[in-house]
């Protein structure tokens, strides 16, 4: 903001190469990598000569070859209007998803809760259930993301819940909140707002429970110690690297580039800048590890096998009253389940 010079980025995948042959221009891609990588030598030189990144980090929680491999394919996520919401600024979307497909779609939404206005943003990112390979395990990519350093924790659980209910439906989702003071808060404000307002597509079961060992008490919401977070990293790798995740988000890459084990003890973080994006989104392994998610699955699985019978459903289609598939998300069944929340 001192003068009119803004930093911007090219990567190597972004810029066409010439072909003699054909006299075209081409694109990049991964192909084109492997053989300037043998021409040079060694991907350090590759990223010296044609890359953004001058050091290969092999602290780095996700290796530079899969970064790269994903950025072939990435996109900026941008902002759509969404009619009838309030903030539909903070929302960010892949740009080839569409928003009437909402209200068909399984998502869970992972969330990371800033400190405060003007600090680091709180986000939660929407992972869309693509699909179950044979052994029951889902496969879930990010279409979009909220994310805003400029509203309050009330205003951000009422921007939220206003979304869920008007473009969702109830057993359709869930969500995950990291179970801390912010958690709390997040909690308490959702609570409130289940209170005052008659919901037909969020209630207190949308919340994601985790259950002490003997599984006779559940909180809302994921502990994240020293310990659950490298668990969290470990099981994030794991899945991202087998394309059980899927976020190809440029900005979310750009996070993840830098997301790496700065004292050597398993701990990750940020090496500079800001990783918001990327701990909401390690938070998904760990919540895909509990009963309602393996519920959601179940239910994903007899929607898609049964869904193309009944017809899906359109938002604008419903926007303001209850559908009949919406019959036992009725506002009577609704307030009972509000009234059982903690």
């Amino acid at each position: 903001g001192e003068n009119e010079y803004k930093a911007f980025k090219i990567d190597w995948w972004q810029i066409p190469e010439w072909d003699d042959e054909e006299q075209t221009w081409k694109k990049r891609d991964e192909n084109w990598h492997k053989m300037q990588v043998g021409n040079l030598g060694s991907e350090e030189a590759f990223q010296l000569q044609y890359g953004t990144e001058f050091t290969v980090s092999t602290a780095a929680l996700i290796s530079n070859k899969k970064i790269v491999s994903e950025g072939l394919s990435a996109q900026q996520f941008i902002n759509k209007d969404l009619p009838g919401i309030v903030g539909s600024d903070c929302f960010f979307w892949k740009p080839d998803y569409n928003i009437e497909d909402l209200r068909n779609d399984f998502f869970v939404f992972t969330t990371d809760i800033s400190e405060g206005v003007n600090q680091d943003s709180t986000v939660q990112q929407f992972n869309k259930i693509i699909g179950v390979d044979g052994d029951g395990q889902a496969m879930t990519e990010t279409v979009g993301y909220f994310k805003t350093n400029a509203k309050n924790d009330k205003e951000c659980c009422e921007i939220l819940a206003d979304f869920y209910d008007k473009y969702l439906l109830s057993n359709h989702y869930l969500v995950s909140l990291e179970y801390n003071l912010y958690g709390e808060l997040w909690i308490a404000n959702f609570s409130i707002l289940l209170d005052k307002n008659n919901y037909a597509n969020f209630s207190a079961d949308n919340f994601v429970k985790f259950y002490n060992d003997s599984m006779t008490k559940y909180w809302y919401g994921i502990r994240v110690t020293s310990k659950t977070k490298k668990m969290a990293c470990k099981l994030f790798k794991s899945d991202y690297d087998s394309t059980y995740i899927i976020n190809r988000s440029t900005q979310f890459l750009d996070e993840l580039r830098h997301f790496v084990d700065k004292n050597g003890n398993g701990t990750y973080e940020a090496s500079f800048g800001h990783d918001d994006l990327v701990m909401s989104q390690i938070q998904l392994p760990l919540t895909k590890q509990s009963l309602q998610f393996k519920n959601l699955v179940d239910e994903y699985i007899t929607y898609t096998q049964n869904g193309l019978k009944s017809g899906n459903i359109n938002f604008f289609d419903t926007i303001g009253e209850i559908s009949d598939y919406d019959y036992f998300e009725s506002q009577e069944y609704t307030n009972s389940l509000n009234r059982r929340f903690f």
